[in-house]
């Protein structure tokens, strides 16, 4: 029987199809639901900031009107027939006094009290008459002669207040108390200066609120209702009052009238952190939200339109250009890979074809240039090495020879021979080690011969051999060595740094100075300084100096010893660096840790 499918066979291009725009789809998708989360997110912290700096704002709204109000105190404490009336006593003449001034300033609270803090007379609400002010921690301080704010609830309101003494010369003759009513200063003037809800709430019932009422005034009860249970915010005494310390974690959520909604507690308390009530700074939790779910509308058509577009065009992208492009991509990719050999080879007559065309021939000048540019690498490399040999070879071969003649003129002691054999040794064995290193560079890898030396030691053997060379320049040296401690090195390669390190400050004084070698013995490790007093190392090459090649203001050479040296200084775990100012000197720092 013949075989047969539903499903048509699909060609490599349609596959292709049908995955880009499985995954173009996916991408979308998740994209919609991580904005929509972000957005979720980020409408939540927004609102939860907004409550909280407008928390803020309420307490900084709270101590300008404290301060406003105690400056008025101060100010009409020195009005010179209030305080007139006040001595006299008659609470006639004061209260008539105290009408005049409240038709002028329009204070919401005026009390008058005595100099032992009993009420004389008022302008504010009834039913405060039978109050004891003496005992209240405000006009205790005025009665000895301070300044004092304080919230009080007078005949079922609250009050901002201020104690202010009146005195006359030194004497206390009354005691005036302004007060800024909560609801009407608060809800008139504060709540125009934010965007989020606000009320007024004593322990048993809300004295005011921005909140739009029902008919059966339920949203009373569930703001009572909400605040119970809510921790209370901690509270921190300054000079003045207490004042409490507001917390992002103080947020929390309620529902009112079935509405979810945020806020924040600020509590009022006395100056003794009596307390009198909340301030209660809320917002809408679902109104908030409504801008995320058109957010969300507003994503979906944005995401099913990409979709369509992106299917659209991934349909014929496939169909028309995909497959020589990604041939080309493939040849892009070996020649990025360093693979120069393979042809590039595409079937196309439009645009496609002319690219690739062009790609070959780029292909073949990259080839071209490639060796020419490694041939010339390797001549280049060749000289600079043969360079560097002769430049490093001279010096100890310079040395051999000067020993040797020395040994050719007159008698010698066996001393002195067994002295000029050491040193003829020693610079065949520093050859030696120069022709290793040279070796470790051009492989890029350095054995360390590790062994313990004291440092005082080590200075002093690598300082020996270059006195004759330091005499012929006119070079002084001197040697400031600090605590004598161990070093765990290798010596012979240490020891070349330090050579390379004083023939090159020789080289950068030309015709004599001053070498310095100091060690310095820290806890951690040991400090190696080699300072001279030339020229100083040129700004322009101070970036590049351990680099190899690097060389300036030296006779011959090409900086090979540099980028040595500081290889090997890191092997040992530590560290070279210089400072340099010109027409000052150099210092180079070696530093080598504790073993």
């Amino acid at each position: 029987m013949p075989r047969f499918t539903l499903i048509p066979r699909k060609s490599l291009r349609d596959k292709i199809f049908v995955f880009t725009a499985g995954l173009t789809a996916l991408v979308i998708g998740v994209t919609i639901v991580l904005v929509n989360a972000r957005f979720s997110k980020e409408i939540s912290t927004n609102l939860s900031n907004s409550l909280f700096q407008t928390a803020k704002v309420l307490e900084h709204f709270r101590t300008s009107q404290f301060t406003a109000l105690m400056d008025r105190g101060v100010e009409l404490s020195h009005e010179t027939r209030l305080k007139g009336s006040v001595a006299t006593g008659d609470p006639e003449t004061i209260h008539n006094i105290l009408s005049d001034i409240q038709k002028i300033r329009n204070e919401d609270l005026i009390l008058i009290l005595s100099s032992d803090g009993k009420l004389v007379t008022y302008w504010g609400p009834s039913g405060i008459e039978n109050k004891i002010y003496s005992d209240e921690p405000a006009v205790m301080d005025a009665l000895n002669l301070f300044d004092s704010p304080d919230f009080w609830e007078l005949g079922g309101q609250l009050f901002e207040i201020a104690c202010v003494p009146i005195t006359l010369g030194e004497q206390l003759v009354g005691i005036l108390v302004l007060g800024n009513h909560i609801e009407r200063r608060y809800m008139t003037a504060f709540v125009p200066m934010s965007s989020a809800q606000f009320a007024v709430l004593k322990t048993n019932r809300v004295i005011a609120s921005t909140l739009e009422s029902v008919p059966d005034g339920r949203q009373d009860v569930d703001l009572m209702a909400a605040i119970q249970g809510q921790q209370g915010t901690v509270l921190r005494d300054t000079a003045e009052f207490i004042v409490p310390v507001l917390r992002k974690t103080d947020l929390f959520d309620f529902k009112v009238n079935h509405e979810q909604f945020r806020g924040i507690l600020v509590p009022i308390y006395g100056i003794l952190g009596n307390d009198l009530g909340n301030f209660l700074i809320f917002d809408s939790v679902d109104r908030a939200n409504e801008q995320l779910v058109q957010t969300r509308w507003l994503l979906i058509l944005i995401g099913l339109g990409a979709l369509t577009l992106a299917l659209i065009l991934n349909f014929f992208l496939s169909r028309s250009i995909m497959y020589p492009v990604e041939k080309l991509v493939q040849h892009a990719r070996l020649v990025g890979s360093g693979d120069l050999t393979r042809p590039v080879v595409v079937q196309s007559n439009d645009e496609i074809g002319v690219l690739a065309k062009a790609f070959d021939e780029m292909r073949v000048s990259l080839d071209k240039a490639q060796k020419e540019l490694i041939t010339n690498e390797r001549m280049s490399l060749v000289g600079r090495m043969a360079s560097s040999i002769t430049h490093d070879f001279k010096q100890p071969m310079s040395i051999i020879s000067l020993y040797n003649q020395m040994m050719t003129l007159g008698e010698q002691t066996k001393e002195s021979l067994a002295e000029f054999y050491r040193v003829i040794d020693r610079e065949i064995n520093r050859m030696l080690g120069m022709i290793n290193e040279l070796l470790d560079f051009s492989r890029g890898e350095y054995s360390l011969n590790l062994q313990t030396i004291h440092v005082h030691q080590f200075i002093r053997e690598c300082t020996e051999s270059l006195k004759p060379v330091l005499a012929q320049a006119k070079v002084e040296l001197k040697i400031d060595l600090g605590e004598d401690q161990p070093l765990y090195i290798d010596t012979d390669r240490m020891k070349r740094i330090l050579d390379n390190l004083i023939r090159n400050a020789v080289d950068a004084m030309g015709n004599g100075g001053e070498i310095l070698i100091g060690t310095t013995a820290r806890e951690e490790d040991i400090i190696i300084e080699v300072s001279d007093t030339g020229m100083g190392i040129p700004e322009e090459i101070r970036s590049t100096i351990f680099e190899p090649f690097v060389t300036h203001g030296k006779a011959h050479g090409t900086g090979l010893g540099l980028a040595i040296a500081k290889k090997i200084v890191e092997e040992h775990h530590g560290d070279l660096s210089f400072r340099s100012e010109t027409g000052t000197g150099t210092t180079f720092y070696i530093r080598i840790p504790n073993p």
